[in-house]
């Protein structure tokens, strides 16, 4: 059996037990891909390998129970394109020990802590004893729309019996409970819930360095759409996603400038436009040639908007250049 059956009606669980030696560690890797997204794993181990599984997913949001004998993967960025989306996974261990490294930072972990970490970063585990682990599984976005600018900084270990991990474990543990059905929590209440108990694990940013990494990042925006905005496919989710940003967070960078992205596009394409439709070199494009070759779909939509933005009809503006 594998988990790719999972949906949103049904809880999935697997073991290893059925199988033949030579299949349960295959079995298992599969489980752990499908669940965890892509690692990489050492070789088949010929000598059996014991495992459990126990998947229940609602909507978006994911619940896995996993017991298995040692083991060990890691990952890297260029595993990303492989799962279907980023996601971040909290993860409370019952029993056992398991080794992580995040990056740079190695973390042991026991009973009662609890590790957050997210597909986006590079990482390792080991498991040398037998592991029994519950981990709640959502997609990073959510974490992003409500921390935009902290929320790689939730990544780490959150040590037993802290504040954090005593709620944070509350949560998971509920959501065990065999008897739950998708119809009984909605995925979108589960993870609100989830990453609201997060946030208050970031690790708190000076403002001089919050503000540094703000203006950085809008300048970075503001240059992708300096550089594209002939492209008429130059939406906010477009400008978002080429950015590795939500639509969310774009606003949010906006706010300090006093106009929004939206504005700040088409800002940017009118003045381009008047400077073309003023120039004598290009007086034999049209004014529609000139609006579609800065992004503009529509000629009347855009003359409505360039004399909203000038004061003066675009076919004005021509005129009174070509006389002056």
């Amino acid at each position: 059996m594998s988990l790719t059956d999972l949906d949103s009606a049904r809880t999935e669980f697997i073991s290893t037990d059925p199988f033949s030696a030579s299949e349960q560690y295959d079995l298992w890797v599969e489980a752990l891909t499908q669940t965890y997204g892509s690692w990489d794993v050492p070789p088949h181990k010929p000598d059996g390998f014991f495992a459990t599984v126990r998947a229940s997913r609602f909507d978006d949001v994911t619940i896995a129970e996993a017991v298995c004998d040692p083991c060990s993967g890691r990952r890297n960025v260029r595993l990303r394109p492989l799962d279907d989306c980023d996601q971040v996974v909290v993860q409370l261990i019952r029993n056992g020990h398991e080794y992580f490294r995040l990056r740079d930072d190695d973390y042991s972990l026991g009973p009662g802590d609890i590790l957050v970490w997210d597909s986006t970063k590079d990482m390792r585990f080991d498991v040398r004893e037998r592991l029994h682990k519950v981990s709640l599984i959502l997609p990073l976005s959510r974490l992003q729309d409500w921390l935009p600018e902290t929320w790689h900084n939730t990544a780490g270990k959150i040590e037993a019996g802290s504040p954090n991990a005593i709620l944070l474990t509350a949560l998971i543990e509920s959501l065990t409970d065999r008897s739950l059905t998708a119809s009984d929590i909605r995925g979108e209440h589960l993870s609100e819930a989830a990453v609201a108990l997060l946030s208050g694990s970031v690790r708190n940013l000076d403002e001089e360095s919050r503000a540094s990494s703000r203006l950085s990042k809008l300048k970075s925006v503001q240059r992708y759409i300096q550089n594209n905005l002939g492209n008429t496919h130059l939406t906010l989710a477009h400008i978002a996603a080429q950015n590795g940003i939500s639509k969310r967070y774009l606003h949010w960078l906006f706010q300090s400038t006093g106009e929004t992205a939206a504005r700040y596009v088409q800002r940017l394409r009118l003045e381009k436009c008047r400077v073309d439709i003023g120039n004598p070199l290009m007086k034999s494009k049209t004014i529609a040639d000139i609006a579609f070759s800065w992004g503009f779909s529509d000629p009347m939509h855009f003359s409505r908007v360039f004399k909203n933005h000038f004061g003066l009809r675009p076919s004005d503006l021509r005129e009174q250049r070509r006389q002056s």
